[in-house]
């Protein structure tokens, strides 16, 4: 196995009892604790703005938690304004450009937390929650979400801010609608 960050590049033995998914490597246990510190060694060296660790400098068991979210907020997505999106358990893709790496579900108060990433066109590296509801006899839209927050200085910051008013889906985000989505082929 071989681990690139930058430049820095670590080597291993294979292995498969852990894989991580956006690497696309499988690493052992005993690995986790050397990758971990490859990659804050990699986040110091790559850091953009003091406080803002890059999502790929997260230890893998940092990253999306269990809290299995619903099925139905999972896969490909199309909004009410023909935007396209791709979303699963460590990712929210808002196509073509925008990226948000999942870090933390709270499927409970319907909501995750995800650092925007480093190649984003507006406020790469910084946090983001996204707020969710069910929707019922809307077909073909099936649930909608919101931005409560989406350029916080820090993971805390992002997880505090809760805006979303899910008894007022139509002006409960932000003062605007929440983005209604429907399943795309």
């Amino acid at each position: 196995m071989l681990v690139q960050c930058n430049k820095m590049r670590v080597r291993g033995v294979r292995g498969s009892d852990v894989r991580d998914a956006r690497l696309g490597v499988k690493i052992r246990p005993a690995l986790l604790v050397l990758c971990t510190i490859a990659f804050a060694a990699c986040a110091k060296r790559s850091q953009s703005a003091p406080g803002v660790e890059p999502y790929a400098a997260l230890p893998i068991a940092a990253r999306a938690q269990p809290g299995s979210p619903p099925d139905y907020i999972l896969g490909n997505f199309e909004d009410d304004y023909g935007g396209r999106f791709t979303i699963t358990h460590t990712d929210f893709v808002q196509l073509p450009r925008g990226r948000f790496h999942i870090v933390q579900w709270n499927v409970a108060q319907q909501y995750f937390i995800a650092q925007n990433d480093s190649l984003n066109r507006s406020d790469a590296g910084k946090w983001t929650r996204i707020d969710w509801l069910p929707l019922t006899g809307m077909a073909p839209y099936t649930w909608a979400f919101c931005f409560s927050a989406y350029k916080a200085a820090t993971r805390a910051d992002a997880e505090l801010t809760a805006t979303a008013r899910r008894d007022a889906p139509k002006t409960g985000c932000n003062g605007f609608p929440f983005t209604r989505m429907r399943p795309r082929g």
